[in-house]
């Protein structure tokens, strides 16, 4: 049996008014503030928007303490609960097909993401499952549109694809930030005999202020000296944690970072031994709701 979140129309307006109204004192704001860029300004709406729709959950999840829970993307955002994941995937046409995507943990084995979806109509779906959890947490459920009509200059679908291309031994953020730009007190780089790093720290000053580290980043490698995973963490003043995983091809297929709401997942899903992904998955986990957005790659 499914039971749909009751809508707020009249608070969302209010919320994004609030919020456009936000965005033209940007505008005013001294030179001395760094600008903000659209997707950040994008991502605060979202993260609003979410926060409203939390309260509605968390009435459904104290009244359903066993349910299934599901964000459905597809006209807004909304949760809805189901009994089961079995009665999710039944109810959204899922259970007799085979998943379009699904995405192991290369260390259990366990299932972290079965995704499925219809290329005629661009219509989806998805469960998360959280097997590296030190917390047991419940699978989450997600419906969507695909997003079919970006152009080559849209600023999120440039980032993803940056991010693809992006050096995993660059001592940078995903986002290009190079703490070598900031005032370092110590800088210590660990490296494999072929010259590839296993350890970076830089220490220095932060917002005017002494921190003990300013960036960390540890590199893993397979037994055959694969590229597996690279951890990157930031101090909080300035930017946030963020893991990637590589295959053995060397490409990233799995991100994961936390902000101050939760944490956002990148997959990038890509056909056979092609460079670059077909498709980009992207969840952000906004308190009780799973924000998604499907992008085809425009390569």
């Amino acid at each position: 049996m499914r039971k749909t979140a009751t809508k707020c129309c009249l608070l969302m307006a209010c919320t994004i008014l609030f919020l456009e109204g936000c965005g033209e004192a940007e505008k005013h704001q001294g030179s001395a503030d760094l600008p903000v860029p659209e997707e950040r300004r994008v991502e605060a709406r979202w993260n609003l928007r979410a926060a409203f729709h939390h309260l509605q959950a968390r009435d459904v999840v104290r009244t359903n303490s066993s349910c299934f829970m599901v964000t459905d993307n597809r006209n807004g955002v909304e949760l809805a609960c189901y009994e089961s994941v079995e009665a999710f995937l039944e109810e959204a046409g899922f259970a007799s097909t085979i998943p379009f995507f699904q995405y192991f943990d290369e260390d259990s084995g366990a299932l972290q993401l079965a995704l499925y979806y219809n290329e005629c109509n661009g219509t989806g779906g998805g469960v998360c499952y959280y097997p590296n959890q030190e917390k047991k947490r419940m699978p989450e459920g997600f419906l969507f549109h695909s997003v079919d009509k970006l152009q080559p200059g849209d600023t999120f679908l440039a980032e993803l694809a940056e991010r693809v291309s992006a050096d995993p031994y660059a001592l940078v953020s995903a986002y290009g930030y190079d703490p070598r730009e900031a005032e370092l007190d110590q800088e210590q780089v660990d490296c494999l005999e072929d010259g590839r790093p296993l350890h970076y720290l830089a220490r220095g000053n932060v917002c005017y202020a002494d921190v003990e580290c300013i960036v960390k980043i540890d590199w893993e490698y397979r037994g055959d000296g694969s590229l597996k995973q690279r951890s990157y963490y930031h101090n909080n003043f300035m930017y946030d944690t963020l893991v990637g995983n590589y295959d053995a091809q060397g490409r990233v297929v799995y991100e994961q970072g936390y902000i101050t709401h939760g944490s956002l997942e990148y997959y990038y899903i890509y056909s056979k031994d092609r460079a670059t992904p077909d498709y980009y998955l992207y969840i952000d986990h906004n308190l009780d709701l799973l924000c998604v957005e499907f992008l085809p790659s425009m390569g």
